[in-house]
């Protein structure tokens, strides 16, 4: 009976903690990621395919089990670690996408839509309509392109670059993470440029029309010509904003394993 109660002990520990460990690294990735974290995603879901990839993962990655010094404490610790290398790295990819949102505020302003608002599935909240339809324009385009194959692989180069329970918090992982700030702003003013100087040279024409002409009602002009403007300026720009995304998304891989080696001093 002994050596029955041993033997499960040994499988415990050789498979199933293993499993378990790779499971919530994956499970903070999917959490974190717009694509997977997507509050219409069930939980369910969530957590299928967080096992089936961990499944996958620790069959085919030798995965070598940290010491356990204060059993189920230690356990907990690094499960709370392997979290938050999977937020981590999800974070890049939110990044780029809060990046389109911030994109699509801005659009949406300079148009006089500020007040059009759709409900957000993501937030669970009111987002103004041209920053859900950039959203949803770039979440199509990073299906289009496997961007979801390129985390997926980002998670499976993880394991061979930070080992479980390797996790160190690191001067270099806040700039890491602080840059990725920067990255929402940068991208979000790289995607809104066009329309956002259109309709910067728009009112500065606007004012001089009303200075010339000031019998002309310039507001009830300026409101339907700034929508129908931005509207006609949004669907030129697309390929623009389509090669400019694609750009980014190909940076992921390098984003991904700059993020990861600031975890493993």
């Amino acid at each position: 009976m002994l050596e029955i109660i041993n033997n499960n002990s040994e499988f415990i520990t050789n498979n199933l903690v293993p499993i378990l460990l790779i499971f919530f690294r994956i499970m903070g990735v999917i959490i974190a990621c717009p694509i997977f974290g997507d509050n219409a995603f069930p939980a369910w879901g969530k957590i299928g395919l967080s096992m089936s990839i961990a499944v996958l993962v620790s069959s085919a990655i030798p995965v070598k089990l940290p010491e356990l010094e204060y059993g189920i404490y230690s356990f907990a610790l690094i499960v709370v670690r392997e979290s938050l290398v999977g937020v981590a790295i999800g974070l890049v990819v939110l990044a780029i996408f809060s990046g389109v949102q911030v994109a699509g505020s801005l659009m949406g302003f300079q148009m006089g839509m500020w007040l059009a608002t759709v409900f957000d599935p993501q937030s669970g909240t009111e987002t103004p309509v041209i920053s859900q339809i950039q959203y949803l324009f770039a979440l199509s385009l990073f299906l289009a392109v496997n961007g979801h194959h390129i985390v997926l692989k980002g998670i499976w180069r993880s394991f061979n670059i930070l080992p479980i329970g390797g996790f160190t918090f690191t001067g270099a992982l806040g700039n890491e993470i602080l840059g990725l700030g920067s990255t929402v702003f940068r991208s979000g003013f790289e995607l809104g440029a066009p329309i956002v100087g259109v309709l910067l040279l728009l009112s500065v024409a606007m004012g001089l029309v009303a200075r010339v002409i000031p019998e002309l009602q310039i507001l009830v002009v300026g409101i339907p010509l700034r929508i129908g403007l931005g509207l006609l300026i949004l669907g030129v720009a697309i390929p623009y904003m389509a090669n400019v995304l694609i750009r980014i998304f190909n940076d992921l891989p390098g984003k991904f394993l700059s993020i990861i080696s600031s975890m493993n001093p």
